[in-house]
């Protein structure tokens, strides 16, 4: 397990790992840049990304095809907290930014909803590059945010 040097993640977040995936071991640990979130990573050996909330008590599975119609591999609509996550799917691989999939389970104490979601997305792209072996800066991961936001979230 890797584990990101900035502080400790919370108690409850391998907990949760283990509830949402009980048959995976987290891979990778790592907090948001700037947030109070933190995911749990395992790769999956598909093509398809879960995520799954601790606060919100949910998880989404989606693929980059139907993250693009804002759309569960169920063909239901992307939860809110997760949409900045598909978004980011959709950002980084048209870009060329690829990885194989992987689970996800996110928890965190960001003070409202709209700031959970985002910080969601943040996460999103903190895994995507790390398992691409990629570098990234906040600032950069904060750019490809306000994107997101503004070409998938607001044109929804």
């Amino acid at each position: 397990m890797i584990f990101s040097t900035q502080s400790d993640p919370p108690v409850h977040l391998l907990a949760g790992f283990a509830r949402f995936l009980p048959d995976k071991t987290p891979e990778l640990v790592l907090q948001a840049p700037g947030r109070a979130l933190w995911a749990a990573v395992s790769r999956r050996t598909d093509d398809y990304f879960s995520m799954a909330s601790l606060e919100f008590d949910s998880r989404a599975v989606f693929s980059y095809q139907s993250a693009k119609v804002r759309r569960t591999l169920m063909r239901r609509p992307l939860p809110s907290w997760v949409r900045y996550g598909a978004g980011m799917l959709v950002l980084l691989s048209n870009h060329g930014l690829d990885v194989g999939g992987f689970d996800a389970v996110v928890a965190g104490s960001e003070s409202d909803e709209v700031r959970y979601e985002y910080s969601v997305g943040l996460a999103f792209a903190a895994i995507h590059h790390t398992l691409s072996g990629t570098a990234y800066t906040e600032d950069k991961l904060v750019d490809l945010a306000e994107r997101v936001r503004r070409e998938y979230v607001q044109a929804t």
